[in-house]
């Protein structure tokens, strides 16, 4: 993230029985009921050395996957993943499913995005998990290079990216950028539409997401 990318990538959804059965430990595994669906979603935190997946299934059924990696730059960072890949099946994308499953994940690592970006993925970032009490997200550029930082205001403290009811937050253009060579993208998913960078792609930009301490 934060390139906006023009075309949804192909879903990633691994079943719980690949992890378990793969070179991967049971972290962490935790459910919660869905009252309104009359669901049980239970979530399988899976690592290994190098990255890892949180699963969500229903019923013995795999319904979503957020896949990871562990970036280099844990000093800066706290100890922490790097998005790679999260995927809902359809039917169950307005259930809350997916940032449920980040919730459940911060309590184990604070999280990295991607520097590319779905439009799915941008409105995750931008409308639901930056509205939510529990979380603050900062801003970090240059985070694979040697001198990676967190972006911060002029009294020295860092930048908090927050959910702005009107649609118009003024950090969106040094956030996000469209997919090169086309930034006309018209938005189907975010509205209204993001005011991204129209000349960066911004991917030397990523978000990171904490848990807050009150």
């Amino acid at each position: 993230m934060p390139v906006i990318l023009s075309k949804s990538h192909a879903a990633n959804l691994l079943s719980l029985e690949y992890y378990q059965n793969s070179d991967y430990s049971l972290k962490e595994k935790s459910s919660f009921y869905l009252d309104d669906y009359d669901l049980t979603i239970t979530y399988h935190l899976f690592v290994n050395s190098k990255d890892g997946c949180l699963t969500m299934t229903s019923e013995d059924e795999c319904i979503a996957n957020i896949t990871f990696t562990f970036p280099a730059h844990v000093d800066l960072i706290g100890d922490c993943v790097q998005i790679e890949s999260a995927f809902v099946k359809r039917e169950y994308r307005q259930m809350f499913i997916g940032p449920t499953g980040y919730l459940s994940l911060l309590d184990t690592y604070n999280i990295v995005s991607d520097t590319e970006q779905t439009e799915i993925g941008v409105h995750l970032w931008r409308s639901k998990l930056a509205r939510m009490t529990e979380v603050e997200i900062n801003i970090v550029k240059d985070l694979n290079t040697e001198f990676p930082t967190i972006v911060q205001d002029a009294d020295g403290n860092d930048v908090v990216y927050q959910y702005e009811k009107n649609g118009n937050n003024p950090l969106d253009p040094e956030i996000w950028g469209y997919e090169d060579p086309d930034p006309r993208m018209i938005s189907s998913v975010i509205s209204p539409k993001i005011n991204a960078s129209m000349d960066e792609t911004r991917r030397d930009v990523v978000l990171l997401a904490k848990k807050n301490k009150f």
